[in-house]
């Protein structure tokens, strides 16, 4: 690994790697899944659960980030990766810009 500054080192780590693999899947479903979770649990249900609202929020977020990373993981392994595989039977050029 080349060495660079620390922006470099934190966006090559592997954790940034994972959510970006993963990041259309959870741009297209987080939303469906934000909306399927409130009406699961309604957010001030769940604040009278955890007798605390913060405490709610932290487990609504949570909850929610871990079913959108759960999909788009599913997501890009089933259907996203298979139309990968079909960029072999297409060439590309690279673009020229033009100059005003």
């Amino acid at each position: 690994r080349k060495r660079g500054n620390a922006w470099t080192a934190i966006m090559s780590h592997s954790i940034m790697r994972t959510l970006g693999k993963y990041s259309y899947g959870l741009y297209v479903y987080h939303l469906l899944i934000l909306g399927l979770i409130r009406r699961l649990v309604p957010p001030g249900e769940l604040a009278a659960r955890a007798h605390s609202p913060a405490l709610a929020v932290i487990a609504f977020v949570s909850v929610a980030a871990a079913v959108s990373f759960a999909i788009a993981f599913a997501s890009w392994h089933l259907y996203e990766k298979q139309f990968l595989k079909l960029k072999k039977f297409f060439s590309y050029k690279a673009s020229q810009s033009k100059s005003n």
